[in-house]
């Protein structure tokens, strides 16, 4: 098969474009894998959270400081309770399947 010139030029070109985008995708994962390897060696791969110690954990979880950035009263209001509401389990499972 011959190929002129012209077509050669736009093989060439065509292929060149598709190589750099393959490369491009391979380096913004090696750049992402880079940037969050200190996080993952860090934290663990899974995030695995072992709760042995549950006093420590217990104190962590009833600290009052913890209502300060997790906002307990703003998260129930959104859902339409009153703050003295009592909520079970049931209805918090119910809530978060609901679409």
């Amino acid at each position: 098969m011959i190929i002129t010139g012209g077509a050669l030029k736009y093989s060439h070109e065509l292929m060149t474009n598709i190589l750099s985008k393959i490369l491009m995708r391979y380096l913004i994962l090696f750049l992402y894998l880079v940037i969050n390897s200190q996080r993952l060696i860090q934290h663990g791969i899974g995030g695995n959270h072992h709760f042995d110690d549950a006093e420590k954990w217990a104190g962590i979880f009833e600290n009052p400081d913890r209502d300060a950035w997790q906002h307990p009263d703003k998260l129930i209001q959104s859902l339409g309770y009153s703050a003295d509401a009592i909520i079970t389990d049931r209805q918090i499972i119910s809530l978060i399947r609901s679409p």
